[in-house]
């Protein structure tokens, strides 16, 4: 736990690629001027209020799909995916090539099983190293990526439509209430348990973006009650992914601390080394 400044959280030049007309960080900066002037708005406000705006859907996914936690998520799972199935290629490998046409032929034409699995242990360690060099550029690859689906949607539709239905408050309380993640808004999908970014065919029962330490957005379904502040606030520290931003210093906001990135990853490792071992037991080479 530490004190800083803006300036010292959350800055990264080119996020979104070289900036200019046309280009994507034009197209979140247009976006932004609205949606800026919305949570100004929001912000002045002296106790609570519902908001009827069929705006909010719209920012609150904004915010969520081009966070970057989910860029950084996306990236080291992957390099952790890829990390994996390398260090079980010597394990599968020989089993893979053994049925193929071409090593079948060079036993016919003589070549011993010795002489095959000394080349095939000489050319392991040389594919894991390609393979290493390749991991280094994952997180270029992960920035083309993200930023080529935020080109073709920056503000997902069938996302959107997920929170059409829930009713939007506006919630007021005392300095140093809140505490603000570096996810943004929070989805809570069942009880007890809330994600930085709902799967596909998650329920959405309440999402929570709180904006400062004394204002904060929740959208509730009609039949459902507030969560409490001790919920919203937790669920906030586990689902950062680094770190979270508290207006003061206090035991609470230490202990939050040693729940950040509980819930934030999309995948845990064991399932990562599931996912790994069943693309060796069904993996077919042609």
């Amino acid at each position: 736990m530490f004190q800083s400044v803006p300036n010292n959280i959350g800055l990264q030049n080119d996020f979104y690629g070289e900036p200019g007309q046309g280009s994507l960080d034009d197209g979140i900066t247009n976006i932004e001027k609205d949606q800026s002037a919305r949570l100004d708005k929001f912000r002045s406000s002296l106790e609570d209020y519902q908001v009827l705006s069929d705006k909010i859907p719209e920012l609150v996914i904004s915010l969520s799909v081009r966070s970057r936690w989910l860029r950084e998520e996306f990236a080291q799972k992957i390099n952790s995916m890829v990390s994996e199935l390398s260090a079980n290629l010597p394990n599968h490998m020989p089993k893979l090539i053994q049925d193929q046409p071409q090593i079948k032929m060079l036993k016919r034409r003589g070549i011993s099983q010795k002489v095959l699995d000394d080349a095939l242990q000489d050319f392991l360690p040389k594919m894991q190293s390609l393979i290493s060099a390749e991991q280094k550029k994952i997180r270029r690859y992960a920035q083309a990526a993200h930023n080529n689906a935020l080109g073709k949607a920056l503000i997902p539709e069938a996302r959107v439509m997920n929170c059409n239905l829930l009713h939007w408050t506006i919630l007021v309380r005392p300095p140093g209430t809140f505490i603000l993640s570096d996810v943004g808004p929070i989805f809570k999908t069942a009880i007890n348990r809330y994600k930085a970014l709902p799967d596909k065919g998650d329920p959405i029962l309440a999402v929570a973006l709180p904006f400062s330490h004394t204002h904060l957005l929740i959208g509730t379904r009609e039949d459902s009650e507030f969560p409490t502040i001790d919920e919203l606030n937790s669920a906030s520290a586990k689902c950062s992914y680094e770190f979270f931003v508290s207006s003061c210093k206090s035991d609470e906001v230490q202990k939050l601390s040693t729940v950040i990135g509980d819930w934030s990853s999309m995948v845990s490792e064991q399932e990562l080394k599931s996912i790994a071992e069943e693309c060796f037991s069904t993996l077919q080479l042609d």
